[in-house]
């Protein structure tokens, strides 16, 4: 994939999207503009270097520049010029993700350090995946011979009678070294899903867990964020099903995949009935009452609520910050720059979106802080505040 390595490749990721900051911040920004012309044709020669199988995939991602409009003003067309510098900041932003991911799949095993016990196998799944769960724990206990734990909720005396349960299942994901997501038309509207998720979130930046994806069918080509920047297998497919195991195996430098018997995990995929409209928003409103029903988790700066009204009315819910030499920070959504020039302004916004992001009114894309995305949390609170 790549021709260079990890640390060169980003150094040119990172020197890129310093030069579109630079042209993003000029006092006198117009277009055309000739450093934006360089920046632009040297950052997609890049990018197909980087990544020879998407062949001007940052051109297409990023144009156009200026929409054909007739009697265009002025104002109107740097305003536009100004979001086409944003998507190429934010490509790169999702380039850099790739990067790094890539090189975190080849080498995560050899960082992680299990102090001499078993590996041990986290299976995350709704209660309604039971069955399909229990049957992936059997499996894979065969293929490994009892020299992996696995923690599945579902598999009777896994929590042992008058255990904590919750403080079980958290000390499990704090030492877990492989987490499996089993991604269903279920386990997506489940809180639990996503709190075991984000627990062990931060352990993938620090490459101490590994995070699997695993699909019933219908779901890999629709996965929610952040799961999408994750490579996810189907579990309804016998090839994906034997892929996915012998990773493990060659991570760990042992196991039997001839023991695997594919048949007794897909026989036990539920017929998922179509969930309806109210399902959906019933299932959906458990989560949010997490995070901001409360008076306290809405009790926002304003600059918070204004950066969180500007990004609502962002046609993607995209917040960039962008970081300059000098020290200037920016904040920028739907076309508008929000500008801090002193040590007090930038400490306001960097606060505000700390605030947003834990109050998860806010996801971000990418691990660098860079990129941020509205949640459906984030675009109620919007409307809430709006008075729609």
């Amino acid at each position: 994939m790549f021709e260079v390595n990890e640390k060169e490749a980003i150094k040119y990721i990172d020197g890129k999207l310093e030069e579109f900051i630079a042209i993003l911040n000029k006092e006198n920004l117009s277009y055309p503009d000739k450093d934006y012309d360089y920046t632009f044709r040297s950052t997609q020669d890049i990018i197909n270097q980087l990544f020879p199988d998407e062949k001007n995939s940052f051109k297409l991602q990023t144009y156009p520049v200026i929409g054909v409009t007739a009697d265009r003003s002025e104002s109107a067309r740097l305003s536009e010029f100004k979001n086409h510098i944003n998507r190429c900041i934010n490509q790169l932003i999702v380039y850099k993700e790739k990067i790094i991911n890539f090189w975190s799949v080849a080498s995560t095993s050899e960082k992680i350090s299990n102090n001499g016990s078993k590996p041990l196998i986290f299976i995350s799944h709704a209660a309604a995946d039971a069955d399909l769960a229990n049957a992936i724990k059997c499996e894979i206990d065969k293929v490994f011979r009892d020299k992996i734990d696995i923690f599945c909720t579902s598999f009777p005396k896994t929590i042992t009678t008058g255990d904590e349960w919750l403080e079980e299942i958290e000390s499990k994901l704090n030492v877990c070294k492989y987490l499996i997501l089993l991604v269903s038309p279920k386990s997506i509207y489940r809180k639990w899903f996503w709190l075991e998720l984000g627990t062990v979130w931060l352990k993938r930046k620090r490459k101490e867990c590994r995070i699997l994806p695993l699909c019933t069918p219908g779901m890999k080509n629709s996965l929610p964020v952040p799961i999408e920047r994750l490579q996810a297998k189907d579990i309804g497919k016998d090839d994906e099903i034997r892929y996915f195991i012998e990773e493990i195996v060659r991570n760990e430098k042992f196991g039997d995949v001839g023991k695997l018997e594919i048949r007794k995990i897909i026989e036990k995929i539920p017929n998922y009935k179509k969930l309806s409209k109210e399902d959906v928003e019933i299932e959906i409103n458990d989560i949010k009452n997490l995070i901001i029903k409360s008076e306290e988790k809405t009790e926002l700066t304003d600059i918070a609520k204004d950066i969180l009204l500007e990004a609502a009315q962002d046609k993607s819910g995209q917040i960039l910050i962008l970081k300059a030499l000098g020290g200037i920070y920016t904040i920028s959504t739907n076309g508008r720059n929000i500008t801090g020039n002193n040590a007090r302004e930038i400490a306001a916004f960097k606060a505000a979106i700390d605030k947003l992001y834990s109050y998860q009114l806010l996801e971000p894309i990418g691990d660098r802080g860079e990129c941020f995305i509205l949640t459906d949390s984030g675009y109620t609170l919007a409307d809430e505040l709006s008075g729609k």
